[in-house]
């Protein structure tokens, strides 16, 4: 009986574990770096189109028409890159 109750949780806990690296990977945020790599790997098409963010919450996706570098910035800090949407 207590093997069975050892090998029940050390399944409960591989689960748990992967669930909770599939919620580090999901919100995980991208760098610049990882944009870039991805930019690179788009057709000259693609790089012809709009820049535009879609937002997960409400399902939309906005244009940027925009970027900038913050100099003091409560929330981001100083020297951050950013695009800016409407």
């Amino acid at each position: 009986m207590i093997c069975r109750l050892i090998n029940l949780n050390c399944v409960v806990n591989n689960k748990l574990l992967t669930f909770i690296k599939l919620l580090i990977t999901y919100y995980q945020n991208m760098t610049y770096k990882e944009l870039l790599d991805k930019l690179k790997s788009l057709s000259n098409e693609q790089l012809d189109q709009t820049v535009t963010v879609f937002h997960g919450s409400t399902d939309e996706f906005y244009p940027a028409h925009s970027t900038g570098i913050t100099h003091e910035n409560d929330i981001l800090g100083a020297n951050h890159f950013y695009l800016e949407i409407d």
